[in-house]
């Protein structure tokens, strides 16, 4: 086999590789938009946390839901405390609120995140983000393929020269 048509089968395998990642829910983190709010009922904090599930399912069907959320607070955005995930039942709209009542009335939480688990997909990100988000399916393989295609050229071209 020829270096051109090897070159060729690896940038394509490379390219494919980068596709399916790319189309794959799993590949990288799905977004939930959420939105928090606080308030204070009978002395305790009371989160209400707002979903919205359409980017994987307009409306949840049986077959694709969330069943579960998770919140985690900091005071100092560098430790993070995550509480248990609290489950819930199959939302019937993609847009959908829960409460969150910490049985206590807290008041040094400068940061509440929370995400959403689908029975498809995973988690979702961690939201709101407090600063610049940083994707969990990094540019690392179209960059590698990128990369290796260019080596390959370089290599025959190199080989050609001789």
């Amino acid at each position: 086999m020829n270096h051109k048509k090897l070159t060729l089968i690896v940038a394509v395998v490379l390219l494919a590789t980068t596709l399916l990642f790319a189309r794959s829910p799993n590949a990288y983190a799905w977004d939930a938009s959420t939105q928090i709010t606080s308030v204070v009922e009978s002395g305790h904090t009371v989160l209400i946390i707002q979903f919205d599930f359409s980017q994987l399912s307009k409306p949840p069907t049986s077959s694709h839901y969330p069943f579960e959320y998770q919140i985690r607070t900091t005071d100092n955005d560098e430790q993070w405390v995550e509480y248990p995930p609290v489950s819930i039942q199959q939302p019937t709209t993609a847009i959908f609120t829960v409460r969150y009542n910490f049985s206590a009335y807290i008041r040094y939480i400068f940061y509440v995140q929370a995400r959403l688990h689908s029975n498809q997909d995973g988690w979702s990100t961690w939201q709101p983000s407090l600063g610049a988000p940083v994707p969990e399916f990094p540019w690392g393989v179209p960059l590698v393929a990128l990369s290796a295609v260019a080596a390959s050229l370089y290599l025959l071209r190199k080989r050609r020269m001789t």
